[in-house]
């Protein structure tokens, strides 16, 4: 693991442990994930505009970092209350689209979009709609989690969410990790998992070696 990703990981536990002994908000985290399947349809909600999409937007598969999200945990209905569709989790620009409905199937949580009228949220919907761009995003807040460890040597594996309110999801113009996926009608099934891409504009080697340093 990289020195960018150590930190990242020993800064999320950080942040559980002090959400899980209330000193502190939980933490707001994403999950890229990896998938594309076939669909009849645009899913449950009937009536859907002819521009709509369906993206596949999280799985409970266990990801490259050893997470698990719950797909039954999602707390859905605070983020129905205002579905927006951002572009790569920018909450200061327009969003580019809303969720027309959004619904758990099986081990995943799929979501129908439909884009904006607007000149950059059309270019967004294109580039999907040729293949130039794939992946999605969703914003949570965990709710409740536990550590994930071997039943042998007790080493922790990851972290398994099992309850966590949805707070946004983002168009990924370039996935730092595998994501989720546009469902499309003539696609091959197929998962490759997805993992935790926690906020990083400021992370420095110095505070890495002074954390380690302190531990030691």
């Amino acid at each position: 693991m990289t020195a960018t990703r150590t930190w990242e990981r020993e800064r999320l536990v950080e942040a559980l442990d002090s959400y899980q002994r209330g000193l502190s908000d939980a933490p707001h985290l994403r999950k890229w994930t990896d998938m594309s399947a076939p669909v009849a349809s645009n899913g449950p909600l009937q009536g859907s505009p002819q521009d709509a999409l369906t993206f596949v937007v999280s799985t409970d598969e266990v990801d490259r970092h050893g997470d698990i999200v719950s797909v039954e945990g999602w707390h859905l209905d605070p983020y129905r209350q205002n579905p927006v569709f951002l572009w790569a989790h920018n909450h200061t620009r327009p969003a580019i689209g809303r969720v027309l409905d959004i619904w758990k199937e099986g081990h995943n949580l799929l979501a129908t979009m439909e884009f904006a009228p607007t000149p950059f949220a059309q270019e967004v919907s294109t580039l999907y709609r040729k293949g130039f761009q794939r992946g999605v995003s969703v914003g949570f807040k965990p709710l409740q989690y536990d550590m994930r460890r071997d039943a042998s040597s007790g080493k922790v594996l990851g972290i398994h969410f099992i309850e966590q309110e949805l707070l946004e999801i983002s168009a990924a113009p370039v996935p730092a990790n595998p994501g989720a996926l546009l469902k499309v009608l003539d696609s091959t099934p197929r998962l490759r998992g997805y993992y935790l891409d926690i906020d990083s504009d400021h992370i420095f080697e110095e505070l890495l070696a002074a954390l380690r340093s302190a531990r030691q």
